[in-house]
């Protein structure tokens, strides 16, 4: 009887209803590295295709490809997760002007010859 009281009281309007949180494990991660394509430079496309895998900027992808997260690992340009992102390297070479461009020596050497005369 004591039972059928207590359920009474639960039913009553107005009364806030007990609930009980269920404490769910977190899923486990699908079988993969998480890999971000950050833009560095203005101009750098919002959307890139890499090897058949397509990553939108500043958005996380789950890559199970091996290859690719190790190659992001070294990659500037690439964020994966777990670990330390690649320094940017400035290039050492010397800049290559495109053909038609660079300035010929002789050809320089005699417009002063010209213009001396």
């Amino acid at each position: 009887m004591e039972d059928e009281e207590h359920d009474a009281e639960k039913r009553k309007p107005g009364r806030p209803r007990k609930v009980v949180e269920e404490t769910h494990e977190p899923e486990p991660h699908a079988k993969g590295t998480k890999v971000t394509w950050r833009p560095l430079d203005n101009g750098d496309p919002v959307h890139i295709d890499w090897d058949g895998v397509k990553f939108e900027a500043n958005v996380p992808r789950l890559v199970t490809r091996k290859d690719l997260v190790e190659l992001a690992k070294l990659n500037p340009w690439f964020e994966v997760e777990g670990h330390p992102r690649a320094k940017r390297v400035k290039p050492t070479a010397e800049k290559i002007t495109p053909p038609g461009t660079d300035v010929d020596p002789i050809a320089l050497d005699d417009r002063k010859m010209v213009e001396e005369d």
